[in-house]
Order: structure tokens, then C-alpha cells, then sequence
């Protein structure tokens, strides 16, 4: 006796069986929308997998804050596509399809490769542009499609302050705050590499708020006038693009490079700087937001250490001091020793015993 054909499953129950989806489902829980939602009729959904997820690093922290409900409610609503498409109805020629989030999504094909993104997104850029991994996931009341980048709304503009809050950043947030408002504001794209607050109390925070123009210098050290690049590893885990100089908002020619060792440990380093200045820094993790993003570092990047005070210097400082002192004090016995042989040999002879005369 042949087989029954079981009618495919709803989206929502698709997902709660595949775990490459177990982020977007708890993501989905979080919003409070309804879930039935995945199954509305005649969609297609755009399932982002949990390494989509992983690529915006501690924006997932933001995201899940009770006052981003609101955001991540229009994000899940973006990757739900009014009308069933299938990758055969795809072709080169992108085009505009609306999502439940009152927004269009331009979908293309290249390649064989399904691709979407938002319609001013350039179709260039991979980190915004989303690439189905698997297509043509038959459920009952539609398609799904796996896609491996996280697509926002036009709608939802994370800042860098968002990101700083929901990291708790609270002395970064001070310092720009303190020099210019328009470094948490601006709508500019830039990166803000935010030092740990523990990497702060290394430093004479006193003497830094005492003084605007350390104050200024060091803000604006910390600001990239770009977004950072991204990259995937071998292992599909993304990460910052290595060996690439970025300006900084202190000026044209104070420039930041990002580094990456053989064993994979991202660093950054300040370019014009002197031998012993504590101008290196570990990248600890990174977010994403609609201008840029934010990088956390294990470091206060200082280009001028001499004025911060003896809290403000590194070790490689305090063996630079002590290698002057020393080698100032091997030249001052090297003079002594060398103004005596000079002496003898000008015919000065030490001075003898009264009794020996």
C-alpha cells in the first residue's frame, strides 16, 4: 500500500524542528508578536539562521531590551514577504516586494545565489545584503527561505549611543558627551571604539576630565570617521577585516589600524605614535548600528601618555624611564673612568704616604 503525502508543516512549526533557526524563534518570543504570524497566508519568509544573529554581536543585547520591543518587532515583520516566491520565479533584474513591515525588499538572483536587500542599499555591500544558504523550504502556507544576514527596516536606526547604553559603557558615554553631543548624535557614518570601564580606572581619569583639550584629544582618538569592515573566518564566524587604516575624528593624518595576529586576536593601533606610548588595544567585541557601529576595547588609546600622569603610563613606559635613568648613569661612570685615564697619562701621579717620603 503506497505512502500518504503529508501536507508540508506550518512555517512556525518548520522552525521550532530546524536549529539553525533557534535564534530567530526565540527572537520572535521576545517581540511578543503572535507567532502565528509566520504563518500568515500566501508568504514567504526570509529566515534569518543563527550565524545572521552572531554577525551583529552585542546588538543582540540591544535588540532584546524591553525598549527595543518595538525594533525587533519590525525586523521579524521584514523578512516576511507578501507572496509566495520561489527561487524559479527570481531572476537578474532585481525586483521590490513588500514585507509586513510597510516596507519593500529588492530581491535578485546571481548566479544561482538568491539575494536581498533594501532598495538604497548598495547591492555591493555584504554586510546588508542578504544571501539565501538553503531556498524553496515548502510549508503549508507558503516558502522559506534561509538568508545569512539580518535585514532592517528603513525605520529602525540603532545609534552608537543605543549601543553604548546597552553595554553599559557609562564613562565613554561621559567623556563624548562631555565634548560634544553630536559624537552620540551625529548621523554621520562613524565607529566609536569604546575602552571597558576597567581600562578607564587604569588611566588618571581625574586629570582627563580636568583638562578639556585631553579631554577632546581623547574623545575624538576614539571616534572612526567609517564603518569598520567585516569578514567571515574559515569557520563561518564573522569578525572585524584586518590590515585596514581608518581616519579618526582628531585629525586627517591621526589614523587607526586595524591588525589581526596569526592566532586570529584582532588589535588596534594608533599610527604616529611614539615608542612606549600605550597606543595598542585588544578588540574585546563589536555591535552594529545604522551609522556605524561600536567597538569595545581592552585599552585607553593615548598618544601623548607624558601629560595624563604616572596612572596614564604603561608598562613598556615605566621600562622606558628606567632605561633612561640607567643608561644616564653608565654614561656618567664611563666620563668619571675616562676623565681619570685622561689624568695618568698627563703625567698626575696619586699623592704619596708622608712616612714613605
Amino acid at each position: 500500500m503506497p505512502s500518504l503525502l503529508m501536507p508540508p508543516p506550518s512555517a512556525l512549526n518548520q522552525l521550532k524542528v530546524d536549529l539553525r533557526f533557534s535564534t530567530f524563534k526565540a527572537y520572535l518570543h521576545a517581540s511578543g508578536l503572535d507567532p502565528n504570524i509566520l504563518d500568515s497566508h500566501t508568504t514567504s519568509l526570509l529566515a534569518p539562521t543563527n550565524g545572521a544573529f552572531a554577525r551583529l554581536g552585542f546588538t543582540n543585547q540591544y535588540l532584546l531590551l524591553p525598549e527595543s520591543r518595538n525594533y525587533l518587532r519590525s525586523i521579524i515583520q521584514h523578512h516576511i514577504v507578501e507572496g509566495v516566491l520561489y527561487s524559479a520565479d527570481i531572476h537578474s533584474v532585481p525586483v521590490q516586494y513588500p514585507t509586513l513591515a510597510a516596507q519593500q525588499l529588492s530581491i535578485s538572483k546571481r548566479s544561482n545565489d538568491v539575494f536581498a536587500r533594501n532598495p538604497k542599499t548598495d547591492p555591493g555591500d555584504r554586510d546588508h545584503v542578504a544571501r539565501t544558504t538553503e531556498s524553496d523550504i515548502l510549508v503549508s502556507t507558503g516558502v522559506v527561505h534561509a538568508v545569512d544576514r539580518i535585514l532592517f527596516p528603513p525605520t529602525v536606526k540603532i545609534t552608537n549611543a543605543d549601543l553604548l547604553r546597552a553595554i553599559n559603557a557609562t564613562i565613554m558615554l561621559q567623556i563624548l558627551a562631555a565634548v560634544d553631543e553630536d559624537l552620540l548624535t551625529s548621523k554621520a557614518e562613524r565607529t566609536i571604539l569604546a575602552p571597558t570601564d576597567d581600562a578607564f580606572h587604569r588611566v588618571n581619569l581625574t586629570r582627563i576630565f580636568a583638562d578639556p583639550e585631553i579631554l577632546a584629544h581623547v574623545a575624538r582618538l576614539h571616534v572612526i570617521l567609517a564603518a569598520v569592515k567585516h569578514e567571515d573566518d574559515d569557520q563561518g564566524h564573522v569578525s572585524l577585516k584586518g590590515g585596514i587604516r581608518y581616519p579618526t575624528l582628531l585629525s586627517p593624518q591621526q589614523t587607526i589600524m586595524i591588525e589581526k595576529s596569526k592566532a586570529g586576536r584582532l588589535t588596534v593601533q594608533v599610527s604616529n605614535r611614539r615608542w612606549g606610548e600605550n597606543a595598542d588595544a585588544h578588540v574585546v567585541a563589536f555591535g552594529e548600528s545604522h551609522t556605524g557601529g561600536v567597538v569595545i576595547i581592552d585599552c585607553v588609546l593615548l598618544i601623548q601618555e607624558d601629560i595624563l600622569g604616572w596612572e596614564g603610563f604603561n608598562g613598556w613606559s615605566v621600562v622606558f624611564i628606567i632605561f633612561k635613568v640607567v643608561g644616564s648613569v653608565v654614561m656618567m661612570a664611563m666620563c668619571v673612568w675616562q676623565r681619570g685615564i685622561m689624568k695618568n697619562r698627563s703625567g698626575y701621579e696619586a699623592l704619596r704616604d708622608a712616612s714613605e717620603v
